[in-house]
Order: structure tokens, then sequence, then C-alpha cells
């Protein structure tokens, strides 16, 4: 299902709960890319603009992982990427079939 516009669909949701964010809604939306950045600076600086944090999901989660440890695994970096935030948080990740 490559290039189906699912991370231009995100980035639209994320765009629009920060208006409502501007409006007093008490919520937030962060799109996570879960690989690590492209290694190219001109890539990355695209994908920074796009996406709030990076969990490389290939280095965290082994192969072997049943889904109870790879959860275990990835939990701390979502405590850390929710951490400071208030109200509702919506975290949408992108690439992250390392999950499946």
């Amino acid at each position: 299902s490559s290039g189906m516009g699912k991370t231009k669909i995100l980035y639209s949701y994320k765009n629009a709960v920060r208006d409502g964010q501007s409006k007093g809604e008490a919520q937030s939306a962060l799109l996570v890319l879960c690989r690590r950045k492209n290694p190219d600076e001109d890539r990355a600086a695209e994908e920074e603009a796009i996406f709030d944090h990076f969990i490389d999901l290939a280095s965290i989660v082994q192969t072997d992982d049943d889904f109870q440890k790879a959860s275990e695994r990835v939990s701390p970096k979502l405590d850390e990427i929710v951490q400071g935030k208030s109200g509702k948080v919506v975290l949408m990740f992108d690439e992250a079939h390392y999950l499946l």
C-alpha cells in the first residue's frame, strides 16, 4: 500500500488537532515515524518538518519478541513522547510494521 497518501492523511489530522488547540481544546496529536531518520540531510529535514518524534523500532523490537515483550521494549519510548502533555494525546504511527 505504498504511495496511497497515508502519511498525508495523518499529517492533515495532526494539523486539524493543532487548529483545535488554538481554539482552547485540550488535546494533542503527535506523528511518530517508526524508523530512524533518513541519513540524507535534505530528506532528514523534510522528515523533521512532518514528524514530531522518531522511534527506531528495528533497533528496539526483536524479531522473536512476542507482543508482551515488544510492548515492554517500546513503552518507555512512548512514555517519553507523552511526558509533559496534558489532556487527550493521540499518537499516530507511520512505518510501524515492526509491531506486526
